[in-house]
């Protein structure tokens, strides 16, 4: 995880008026109200991050060995990490496959795209877990 732009001028602002401070008294003053005032921000982002931290918890399932040329099925095992941790209202769901092969929905009558998945937090108000299925058409060997 890399800090946005936003917090890094802030961290460094925040920096060099405590420098500032060593050698002012007003500003020392000035510095210690700013950190006061960033703790309420500091207590908010923790409890987010308690909050929406491992929502979910992926097992991949697929065979050991892939044919060229052969489809073969992708499951993907999704459950919720807790009862309590808070769920987005929409999930786009993705999985790294290599360039060299092609993803393709299970059945013949589904959309050709098959990631991004649009995933519903429905789905996990009404099952422990559930399974989003998927096809890989390898088209290259590989390793």
């Amino acid at each position: 995880m890399k800090p946005g732009r936003p917090f890094f001028t802030a961290a460094l602002l925040y920096l060099f008026l405590g420098c500032a401070a060593f050698f002012s008294e007003p500003v020392f003053i000035i510095w210690i109200i700013a950190g006061a005032g960033l703790i309420p921000f500091l207590l908010a982002d923790a409890l987010i991050l308690l909050l929406l931290t491992d929502r979910l918890r992926v097992r991949r399932e697929i065979p050991r060995s892939l044919a060229q040329g052969e489809p073969v099925r992708v499951r993907l095992f999704i459950r919720r990490a807790s009862a309590r941790s808070l769920l987005p209202a929409a999930i786009l769901l993705y999985d790294m496959y290599p360039a060299s092969m092609k993803s393709g929905p299970v059945s013949r009558e589904s959309a050709d795209s098959v990631f991004p998945a649009r995933l519903d937090r429905k789905l996990f108000k009404r099952f422990d877990s559930f399974v989003f299925e998927y096809t890989l058409l390898p088209e290259q060997r590989g390793l």
